[in-house]
């Protein structure tokens, strides 16, 4: 994948927008879009990325914000249809990038199973692309497991096996955390016992090749 020299000025700071949001601004950009034809969709006809609402709100965001990449994740695609979108694992998508300055390096988007044994499968794969890997490695997205027990809060009690499972996983491929900006905690779940459940599911990983130059869109 070849990326244009970025245009100028650009916005400093790399935007995230929540599925929530994206929903939303979905409904109002097709309300000033097509206020002369019928109705504006209903959230639930919007919900997915085969729709042309979709893609003319990714289209309008792009405009706005004008990243030098996207990556949709929990596209609510599935079957064919995925396999023409996506064109990638059912896990992850992996990428070779050739950036505006001609530097070439990997890029792995990760939208992780919320199922321990298909998980186990990921990380597998991960293990495979870490063993073979020559140039610097970027990992993004939702991994669906935390790594330290302070990335997890409310709920019950927490699985350990697992955290440290991960944690090792992230180790024996070489990988780095990246850290954040802003809150730790990048999910919340339903209320158990009164409570929120907040975990940090998604994160930036690189391998050392990449730490210092990836360090900067984080």
């Amino acid at each position: 994948m070849k990326l244009d020299n970025p245009p100028d000025p650009k916005p400093p700071d790399f935007v995230s927008v929540e599925s929530e949001m994206l929903v939303e601004a979905m409904i109002q950009y097709e309300k000033r879009n097509e206020a002369k034809e019928d109705a504006p969709p209903r959230e639930e006809e919007i919900i997915g990325c085969v729709n042309k609402a979709s893609i003319r709100t990714v289209k309008e965001l792009c405009k706005q914000y004008r990243p030098d990449m996207v990556i949709l994740l929990e596209t609510k695609c599935s079957g064919d249809t995925a396999d023409k979108v996506l064109r990638n694992h059912q896990q992850f998508l992996h990428l070779q990038i050739v950036d505006f300055k001609r530097r070439v390096w990997c890029l792995t988007a990760v939208y992780a199973s919320p199922h321990a044994h298909l998980r186990s499968k990921l990380w597998k794969e991960m293990k495979k692309i870490a063993t073979d890997m020559k140039l610097p490695w970027l990992l993004i997205g939702d991994f669906n497991d935390i790594s330290k027990a302070d990335e997890k809060k409310g709920g019950a009690t927490l699985d350990m096996h697992a955290v440290n499972r991960f944690k090792r996983w992230i180790e024996e491929c070489g990988l780095i955390d990246m850290g954040y900006i802003g809150s730790k905690f990048t999910w919340v779940g339903g209320v158990r016992g009164g409570l929120k459940i907040y975990k940090r599911l998604d994160r930036a990983l690189s391998n050392s090749d990449g730490r210092i130059d990836f360090q900067m869109l984080i």
